[in-house]
């Protein structure tokens, strides 16, 4: 079987966000309200690789006195994974979440 092909290389992510309001003497960046509302979700991903083609299988038998059995198999590779950059966030100001569940900032850099 054939092979998989690399993963692609992800870029890198900068971000630079300034406080936009005052919310009771707070100088607020980013407000959420609700159940999993995020803040701010930053992300630099790498590409998975390839999955590698199907396996195939073949077997030879003899029989008799010395014989024996052959068997064979062949398939393709998973190609890698590609890299991940980096990830800078320069935020000023406060991040606020009132929802269960809510992050306020998420960074990430993940290879694939």
């Amino acid at each position: 079987g054939g092979s998989g092909g690399g993963g692609g290389k992800a870029g890198v992510v900068d971000l630079d966000l300034t406080f936009s309001e005052v919310l009771d003497g707070l100088e607020v960046a980013i407000l959420t309200e609700g159940m999993m509302a995020n803040g701010l979700v930053a992300q630099s991903i790498g590409g998975g690789g390839g999955a590698g083609g199907f396996n195939v299988v073949g077997g030879i038998a003899g029989a008799g006195y010395g014989s024996g059995t052959i068997n064979v198999g062949i398939g393709g590779s998973g190609g890698a994974g590609g890299d991940a950059d980096t990830v800078d966030v320069d935020l000023t100001g406060a991040v606020v979440t009132k929802g269960q569940g809510s992050t306020g900032v998420t960074a990430q850099s993940v290879g694939g």
